[in-house]
C-alpha cells in the first residue's frame, strides 16, 4: 500500500513539474522587443492589438513579459541574460531613423547572448526591406511583380523611355508599413512631382508593376492576408489562415488603413497559396509574419510584401478564427526549452 502512494505521489509530482503534452509548466521571462509601449501606441492611435494579445497569451500561461524599448536600453559587454526568449515587433519606417539602429543593436546583442529572437536580425532586415525582401523571396522560387530600384528622376524616366516599366506603376519607399509610401503613378507629371515632394535625394525609389489584381463582385480590386508561424517541434513555417482585403471603390490600397474591408478565406486552401506563403517566410528567415499575396486575373499568384509586424485586430481574428499569438508563444516555449 506504502509503495502505491509513493508511486502515485511521484506521479502527480511528475505532471505539475513535466505538464501535459503541448505544455510548459516553467515561467519564462518574455520581452516584447518594441520602443511604444501599448499605452504610447494608443495615445498616438497605433496599432497595439498584437501586443495586448501577446501580454495575455503569456500570462495566462504563467510567464513574465514586459517590454524592452530599443532606444532605452543599455548594452554592456558584460551582457546578462535577463530574458529567455525575445519577441521582436520592430517597426522600421526609415533606415536613417536613430531607431533602426537602436532596433538592430538591441537584436544583435540578444542574438550574441544566445537568447532566442523570434524574428531576428535577418529576418527584421529582410523583411523590413521591400526590395530585399522580393528579390530573396524571387531567389527561393516565389513569383514576385517585376520591381527596380533607381535613384534619381533621371534612372526612372529612362527606365521608361527604354519601357522597362509602364504606367501605371507603383512608386513604394523600401521601408515603412500600413501603406504608408506606397504611391500609384499614371504619367510623367505625376512622377516627377511625386519624386518632388516625397523623395530625398539620392533615396532609393521602388518601381513596381501593377498588377491586374482579380476583383470582387462591384470591381473592387482584392488580395490576401496570409498568417505563417515556423512549427515549434518541426520549426519549418505552417500556414496558419488568411482572409481577403478588398480596397474601397476606385482605390489601390487594400489594407485597412486606407478604408480596406476584410472578409475570410474559407478552406480547403489553395495549395499552390499555402505553399507560396511558407516558402516566402523561410526565404527572408522569418519565425512569424502576415504575408500579403496578390492573385491576378489569369489566376497567377504573386507575393507583394512580408510583415513582421503585422497588425492582428479583432477583424481578423474574427474571419480567421484562429489568434496565431497562441502559436507564437508555443514556439517561444520550444525556443527557451532547447536553449
Amino acid at each position: 500500500m506504502f509503495n502505491k502512494i509513493v508511486l502515485y505521489a511521484l506521479f502527480v509530482v511528475s505532471i505539475s513539474f513535466n505538464g501535459f503534452a503541448g505544455e510548459y509548466s516553467s515561467q519564462l521571462s518574455i520581452g516584447i522587443l518594441r520602443h511604444l509601449t501599448i499605452e504610447e501606441a494608443q495615445q498616438k492611435n497605433i496599432d497595439s492589438e498584437a501586443e495586448k494579445l501577446l501580454f495575455q497569451a503569456a500570462e495566462l500561461r504563467g510567464h513574465r513579459i514586459e517590454f524592452v524599448n530599443p532606444m532605452e536600453l543599455t548594452l554592456s559587454t558584460e551582457g546578462e541574460k535577463h530574458y529567455d526568449v525575445i519577441i521582436s515587433r520592430a517597426e522600421i519606417d526609415d533606415i536613417y531613423e536613430p531607431s533602426a539602429d537602436n532596433y538592430f543593436r538591441a537584436l544583435d546583442y540578444f542574438e550574441v547572448l544566445g537568447i532566442p529572437v523570434i524574428n531576428g536580425s535577418k529576418a527584421t532586415l529582410n523583411a523590413q526591406d521591400k526590395f530585399r525582401t522580393l528579390m530573396m523571396a524571387k531567389k527561393a522560387g516565389v513569383r514576385v511583380p517585376l520591381t527596380y530600384m533607381a535613384y534619381s528622376l533621371n534612372e526612372v524616366q529612362h527606365l521608361v523611355s527604354e519601357q522597362k516599366i509602364s504606367y501605371p506603376f507603383f512608386v513604394k519607399k523600401p521601408y515603412g508599413g500600413a501603406g504608408s509610401g506606397v504611391f500609384l503613378v499614371k504619367n510623367e507629371e505625376m512622377l516627377a512631382e511625386l519624386l518632388n515632394k516625397s523623395f530625398k535625394k539620392g533615396e532609393a525609389i521602388l518601381l513596381e508593376e501593377r498588377i491586374d489584381l482579380e476583383t470582387d463582385e462591384s470591381g473592387n480590386v482584392k488580395d490576401m492576408r496570409i498568417w505563417v508561424v515556423r512549427d515549434p517541434i518541426s520549426n519549418k513555417p505552417k500556414f496558419i489562415g488568411g482572409t481577403y482585403r478588398t480596397a474601397n471603390k476606385g482605390h489601390y490600397l487594400t489594407n485597412l488603413y486606407a478604408g480596406g474591408t476584410v472578409t475570410p478565406l474559407l478552406p480547403p486552401y489553395d495549395s499552390e497559396l499555402v505553399e507560396m506563403s511558407e516558402k516566402a517566410l523561410e526565404s527572408i528567415n522569418g519565425d512569424v509574419a502576415g504575408i500579403d499575396i496578390g492573385r491576378d486575373k489569369s489566376g497567377n499568384l504573386y507575393l507583394i510584401e512580408v510583415n513582421i509586424s503585422f497588425y492582428t485586430g479583432k477583424v481578423f481574428l474574427d474571419a480567421i478564427g484562429i489568434n496565431i499569438w497562441d502559436h507564437v508563444m508555443d514556439l517561444a516555449e520550444a525556443r527557451a526549452k532547447s536553449h
